[in-house]
């Protein structure tokens, strides 16, 4: 169990060195020893007791909601150890990042806490390993502990700002949407349209209002089309607008196909198929301009072009 000083520690530390030199250099010995000793016993406690506050501790982490990108997410976090713990700090650890997973500042023995995890840029992290750490009783030294995991963290594109909060609700089930309309396709903007079918992001990237077209739940596929040759900042701007299509989507039964240059995603919405849509466009990456434009069968009428 790996066990470093803090920050405050090594200012312990070099208080502990002042006082020594004091305690040569000075005639008040008496006074400097009895602060050294002082010293001394609250490093060892502060040391002895992160150590005993991780021993014998085991900890279970649920599978992650997904959530929107720039949105926090509540994760469930089981505990072991029969005794109470204090000051338990979460990080989730991949093969080329690591995530903070939340706090648990008071773990009442073998029990279930909530955590909330930070807000995260979109993308997907395949953590292994799950690092608990502790600075508890005096913050002078922090101990960790890690443990073998298989979590994913999913973090799907933030969808229109204009349209609705960030949806951070996607977990292992999810319930049909309470929207009894599903959004069919892109087109100008018309005197008398309503301003909240606006597409903003569309809107933006295209310099031209863009309104959505939306039929009853149900009636037909929806095709999204996504062309990645594009800068980071634009492809940001195109994931949204499609994860934004297919939050519409799930309240009906209608499939959603996503189609990108090197894939092909069909699933229906309402129901786990959320999970594969969404997962798809967190791990979305940029394409260089000399790839292959998208899969002609994408250019079919009712397409919607993002």
């Amino acid at each position: 169990m790996p066990l470093r000083p803090t920050e405050l520690g090594l200012k312990g530390v070099a208080l502990v060195a002042a006082l020594e030199v004091a305690f040569f250099a000075t005639s008040y010995s008496n006074l400097f020893f009895l602060l050294l000793t002082f010293c001394g016993v609250i490093g060892g406690i502060a040391a002895v007791g992160a150590l005993a506050n991780l021993r014998g501790l085991r900890v279970v982490v649920e599978p992650v909601p997904f959530a929107a990108a720039g949105s926090p997410r509540q994760i469930v976090v089981h505990t072991r150890g029969g005794r109470r713990r204090f000051d338990l700090a979460l990080v989730l650890e991949g093969e080329d990042r690591k995530v903070d997973a939340g706090h648990v500042a008071i773990a009442t023995g073998d029990g279930t806490h909530t955590a909330t995890m930070a807000a995260l840029p979109r993308g997907v992290l395949h953590a292994t390993r799950l690092r608990v750490s502790s600075r508890h009783p005096f913050g002078l030294f922090q101990a960790s502990r890690r443990y073998p995991v298989e979590i994913e963290v999913v973090t799907y594109p933030s969808p229109d700002a204009g349209d609705a909060a960030p949806r951070n609700d996607v977990g292992p089930s999810i319930g049909a949407h309470d929207r009894g309309r599903v959004v069919a396709s892109l087109r100008p903007f018309r005197t008398g349209d309503a301003l909240g079918a606006v597409h903003w992001k569309a809107t933006a990237r295209r310099g031209e209002p863009v309104v959505k077209e939306c039929e009853p739940e149900g009636t037909e596929r929806l095709d999204v089309v996504i062309d990645r040759r594009c800068s980071a900042e634009e492809l940001e701007t195109r994931l949204a607008a499609a994860t934004d299509l297919v939050l519409n989507a799930r309240g009906g039964d209608a499939p959603v196909t996503l189609r990108s240059q090197d894939w092909t995603q069909s699933v229906t919405v309402n129901g786990v198929g959320a999970h594969t849509a969404l997962r798809r466009l967190a791990a979305a990456t940029t394409l260089p301009s000399t790839a292959p434009g998208v899969a002609a069968a994408a250019d079919a009428a009712g397409a919607v072009h993002v």
